[in-house]
């Protein structure tokens, strides 16, 4: 018969696990309170979100793309197809993480 793994050895698995989770979540479009960071989701992670279809999901990383990062959520009414009330729902399962300088914001012209 085999001895039982440990204790000590499982709450380090654990724990280890919970700091991978922590540490990749922002990488994988995911905040830490468990919303959907605009800014680092991926088109699928969108189009689970309620009432944001493949035509939406795409319109949100194109806005991002030509916009920069997003710096609130409710820069999402600036995104064609989504209005008020779309915002109401969207608002309490997204949030705006790291944010990044709009292309446009780069230095590099002359005076």
């Amino acid at each position: 018969m085999t001895s039982p793994v440990p204790f000590s050895f499982m709450k380090l698995m654990v724990l280890t696990f919970l700091c991978q989770c922590l540490i990749l979540a922002p990488t994988m479009g995911l905040a830490m309170d468990g919303k959907v960071d605009l800014n680092t989701a991926t088109i699928e992670q969108l189009q689970h979100l309620k009432g944001v279809g493949p035509a939406i999901a795409q319109r949100i990383l194109d806005y991002k793309q030509q916009h920069g990062s997003f710096k609130t959520v409710e820069e999402l009414l600036k995104v064609k197809g989504i209005g008020k009330g779309k915002l109401v729902i969207l608002r309490d399962v997204v949030t705006v993480g790291l944010v990044t300088p709009s292309p446009s914001s780069s230095s590099g012209g002359s005076r």
